[in-house]
């Protein structure tokens, strides 16, 4: 069962070396590693999270994760890192999608943006 699950991470890594996106994340990827597929995904197969986000939801996905790392950076910073560099990914997704622009990406990567 283990080497099934690393045999599965390999062919993720070399189709996505540099990692991808979770709001990318289509129902397939979901399926992949055995993840709960959410409600609306199932109901738009074809869309990812990301692209199903109003401006509201991404505002408020902004700010949960900006308290998130606030907290976390202050008492974690080798956790911080490690979960910052999705949230990065998460961010040029959603750039990419025109759904945050490029100003508020800046000030986001910046990672001084998380201290007290």
């Amino acid at each position: 069962m283990q080497k099934e699950k690393s045999k599965r991470q390999d062919a993720w890594k070399k189709k996505y070396p540099t990692g991808k996106s979770e709001l990318a994340w289509n129902v397939e990827d979901y399926e992949f590693w055995g993840c709960d597929v959410p409600d609306r995904m199932l109901n738009n197969p074809s869309k990812t999270e990301g692209k199903m986000m109003t401006e509201r939801e991404v505002e408020e996905w902004v700010s949960e994760n900006f308290r998130a790392f606030s907290v976390i950076k202050e008492e974690n910073l080798e956790l911080f890192h490690a979960l910052y560099k999705d949230f990065v990914q998460d961010l040029e997704y959603l750039v990419s999608l025109g759904k945050l622009d490029e100003e508020a990406f800046e000030e986001l990567r910046n990672t001084d943006f998380f201290d007290f």
